[in-house]
Order: C-alpha cells, then structure tokens, then sequence
C-alpha cells in the first residue's frame, strides 16, 4: 500500500464475522499490551473476545504500518479525560496519526488520517429500534419534523444517517456524550451533510467534511476536521482481517 496522503483519510473495513482458530487467536493475542490482554480476558462471550481482538489488531497494525514501524505491538495509547484514544509517540518524525474505531455486529470500521480529525460510526439499518421515539429524543426538531414526513425505508435511512453521522461528529471533537445530540443538527440537501450548529458550541461548520457510505446492509459515517476548504480524498480498504495484514508486508 502506498504511504498515506497528507490531507486524504484512509477507511478500513473489514467483518468480524466467524470463529478464529486458535492459532490465529494467540497470534492476536501477543500483539497486545498488558492492559489491553487483561481487558481481552474480561468479556465474558467468546463473540465479544474475538471481536476486541480483531478490533485491537486492525488498530496496531494500519497505524504500526502507517508510521513505517514493523512491530504492531510496539505502539503505545493514551486516551483523553473523556476517553477518546490517540498515539502517544516520543517524537514527531513522523507526525502522529489521528484514527478512530466503531463496530457493530458484523462490520469493523477504522478511520486514520495524518493531519485531520477524523470519528467514524457504523451502524445496520437491520436493528430494531423506535425511529420516531429516539428522534423525538434524540435529534433536533428540524431534524426530527423531516423524519416524521418520510416514512418506510426513507424514514429508516434517513434516520440511520442522523444518528450515525452525529456520533460520527462527536468522537472527531473527542468529547464523548457531552454534548446533547440536538444541540447540532444535519442538512442532508447538499451532496455531502452539512453541519449546523449553535455558537455555543464553538465550532465552524466550514471546518468539517462528512461523508455517508453504504457497505451492504451497514451504513457508515465519517466525520473530517481539516484546515482545508477542497474535498478531501477517503480511499476505503475492504478485506479480512489476515488479508489486511498480509498486505502491508
């Protein structure tokens, strides 16, 4: 893979669908801090180990390669005061990656830049929930007027498209549920969404790019931070996990 462009964002995507072997199991397995193996060994379901382990794997080893490292398991984290992660690197040459990581039942969704923010929320239009009574909630009351004046499977994306796309938005700024998900709202009448939002927030609607991309049945929202005004790239990686690692070799 060639290196990462300056301003583009790579998106990785890769299921956590079937049983690792055991051999593939303890290869992940001693890529991981300590920290990390003990939080491995507290999900008490196999389908949630498996899916902590590829989820830390696909991190170490697009960030490991990114950095021009060869070790995954040499790459250190920290996480700020509301928990977003990030490199901590004893140098800046090269310069820290931004990344972010979701996942849902199925799908794992990493998004990595070198200069922008970046928060990225998968999410299955399959899942059962109350539409109505969660955007009643949840979204703003443009947002949610819109929702109600849809209905059937334009209702249910579009729904899908707010919820992932605000999530998306607040892992970028790294604050968590801290900020209500009506405070700001989405215009989905341009080509991509575009941001709205009150000055409290202290934020510029210009300053973000968004993007909303369907993967079979999975639908994913990445959210950008950039000092620039262009349309940036965001080239998608699909595969397996074991094919994604092979092909940085």
């Amino acid at each position: 893979m060639s290196s990462m462009d300056a301003d583009g964002v790579q998106l990785w995507v890769t299921s956590d669908a079937g049983d690792l072997s055991a051999q593939t199991s303890a290869f992940y397995v001693a890529m991981l801090s300590l920290d990390e193996k003990q939080r491995w060994q507290r999900f008490l379901f196999s389908e949630d180990r498996q899916r902590f382990l590829r989820a830390r794997v696909l991190v170490r080893t697009v960030l490991a390669k990114n950095l021009y490292q060869s070790d995954p398991a040499l790459l250190e984290f920290a996480s700020n005061s509301y928990g977003k992660p990030a490199l901590r690197v004893k140098d800046c040459n090269p310069p820290p990656l931004h990344f972010n990581l979701s996942h849902t039942k199925g799908l794992l969704v990493l998004a990595v830049s070198r200069s922008c923010e970046v928060g990225v929320d998968v999410e299955s239009v399959r899942r059962e929930v109350a539409l109505l009574e969660l955007s009643a909630r949840f979204f703003s009351s443009e947002e949610h007027e819109q929702l109600v004046a849809l209905s059937g499977a334009a209702q249910r994306e579009r729904f899908f498209a707010l919820w992932t796309m605000k999530e998306a938005w607040l892992k970028a700024r790294g604050v968590g549920l801290r900020v209500p998900l009506n405070d700001f709202s989405f215009d989905f009448n341009a080509l991509h969404p575009l941001l709205i939002c009150g000055r409290q927030l202290h934020e510029q609607a210009e300053d973000w790019q968004f993007r909303l991309l369907h993967q079979q049945h999975f639908r994913i929202a990445l959210a950008i931070k950039c000092a620039s005004t262009a349309a940036l790239a965001v080239q998608t990686y699909e595969g397996e996990l074991l094919e994604i690692m092979q092909g940085f070799a």
